[in-house]
């Protein structure tokens, strides 16, 4: 199953988990744009991604599920301005997310 399809099967079927690898392929720089359709970052979409190492969170998301991040190279994460961001997944809270620099940025 390829990236596009993995996506969309996530959003389409309401995935409550991912695991293994990058849902979205970093760049080559090692970010990461969260899609703007989405309105959630599923349980282990990012989980054992070691390429990533930015990842930008559109105003949309409102949920980082459960080890969303783990086992990833995350260390950067940039929110868009106005966040809706509301749920953290109780492993999503932990490593990675705690050692990480935050910042916003604009659309």
């Amino acid at each position: 199953m390829n990236v596009n399809t993995r996506a969309l099967a996530a959003i389409f079927i309401n995935a409550a988990s991912v695991r293994g690898g990058c849902l979205v392929q970093p760049d080559a720089d090692g970010v990461v744009k969260i899609p703007a359709l989405w309105t959630y970052v599923p349980a282990g979409a990012f989980n054992g991604c070691t390429a990533l190492t930015k990842v930008e969170i559109p105003e949309k998301i409102t949920a980082i599920f459960s080890q969303a991040f783990d086992n990833s190279g995350l260390s950067k994460i940039s929110f868009e301005a106005n966040s809706q961001l509301e749920t953290i997944g109780n492993a999503a809270s932990y490593s990675p997310l705690r050692s990480c620099s935050y910042s916003t940025h604009s659309k």
